[in-house]
């Protein structure tokens, strides 16, 4: 596993270092809109991760090579205390999976539009294929023609709400990826290939925050869904956002993340 660039914004605000992790075909830079929304924020870390610039190391084990990158990352740039670990999407299904493995390192869990994976076995085999297949009808296209018809899928299609100069910058930084790293990274890091973790929530005693756009109907079901199992959580809905509702309604975000942080339990 590559690691990539690590982007950092510090500021004079109190708490817990918020490390966070993009989205499929994302970048850590997508977090500085997030960071300029969030003015009283400590300091916020977001890795390139997995890193889309170099292809990343063929591995049988993706998912465990992913966690132990993270550790290093969580280890080198915030030693000094327990983190607060927040992913979207893609980045949501490492961080779930990161603080199962690892809860010791974490004094919070915040997931955006994320799930614990596929429960259903037939399911989740229908879902490898389905990635493969995509895989390799990505692995042939230009990145512009892949983006185009990724993020013009219902799911996302209400990213187009971004705010600019964010907006052109996450396209900008899309368009560097090589669609061959993309399409491995969808077969091995992709929702099917992920074990779920369901049967593991009630472990989960770690303070956990879940977030989805009220347009994002399915995500909201399944944050409802993992409310039942995870003991120490709390489920908040953005109003005019879909899937990002981080990037979307930041602002918002920014708004309910700070008042989850700072009423965080001594543990």
């Amino acid at each position: 596993m590559t690691q990539g660039k690590i982007y950092r914004w510090d500021k004079k605000g109190h708490g817990p270092t918020l490390i966070c992790l993009h989205g499929f075909v994302g970048s850590g830079s997508d977090f500085e809109i997030l960071a300029d929304h969030y003015p009283d924020h400590p300091t916020l870390i977001a890795p390139d991760f997995p890193d889309y610039a170099i292809d990343p190391e063929v591995t049988d084990d993706a998912w465990g090579t992913a966690l132990s990158a993270l550790k290093k990352i969580i280890e080198i740039e915030a030693s000094d205390a327990p983190s607060v670990l927040l992913g979207y999407s893609m980045g949501g299904r490492i961080a779930l999976q990161f603080a199962l493995k690892y809860p010791g390192l974490l004094k919070a869990l915040v997931l955006v539009g994320a799930t614990p994976g596929i429960a259903d076995h037939t399911d989740r085999e229908k879902r490898v294929r389905a990635d493969e297949e995509l895989a390799t009808k990505v692995a042939n296209q230009l990145i512009d023609t892949f983006l185009e018809s990724w993020l013009n899928q219902p799911l996302l299609n209400s990213q187009k709400r971004i705010p600019e100069p964010y907006r052109s910058k996450m396209w900008n930084m899309r368009r560097k990826h090589k669609v061959q790293t993309i399409a491995q990274n969808l077969i091995s890091l992709g929702t099917g290939s992920m074990q779920p973790a369901w049967k593991q929530l009630p472990e989960l005693h770690l303070p956990t925050f879940l977030i989805t756009g009220e347009e994002d109907k399915k995500f909201t079901q399944i944050a409802q869904q993992m409310m039942q199992s995870l003991p120490m959580a709390q489920h908040s809905t953005i109003s005019e956002s879909g899937h990002a509702a981080c990037f979307e309604q930041p602002t918002e975000v920014a708004k309910k993340l700070n008042h989850f942080l700072q009423n965080l339990p001594d543990l």
